[in-house]
């Protein structure tokens, strides 16, 4: 069964504008097969948006977790998660 993530990263704007998201997420090394970022500077600004390019992708496990920047500017998971239906 193919995996995916969506990664929705609130938080501070500024420590958001001052880094790379795609990059950042990648160096968590989750064990997924795709990754999409719900962030100011990632492709995606909704869920669904982000939702919807992982089942066009053949995703079949789908979740959702919340990540934010912390001061020095490290990208950290918060624990909370979501299990979307599809």
């Amino acid at each position: 069964m193919k995996c995916g993530t969506i990664i929705y990263v609130v938080g501070d704007a500024e420590l958001q504008s001052a880094s790379d998201p795609e990059k950042d997420v990648r160096a968590l090394k989750l064990p997924v097969d795709r990754i999409e970022v719900i962030a100011r500077r990632a492709g995606h600004f909704e869920i669904a948006d982000a939702w919807w390019a992982l089942i066009a992708k053949g995703m079949q496990h789908i979740d959702c977790r919340m990540a934010r920047y912390t001061a020095p500017g490290r990208l950290e998971l918060t624990g909370q998660q979501m299990r979307l239906c599809g």
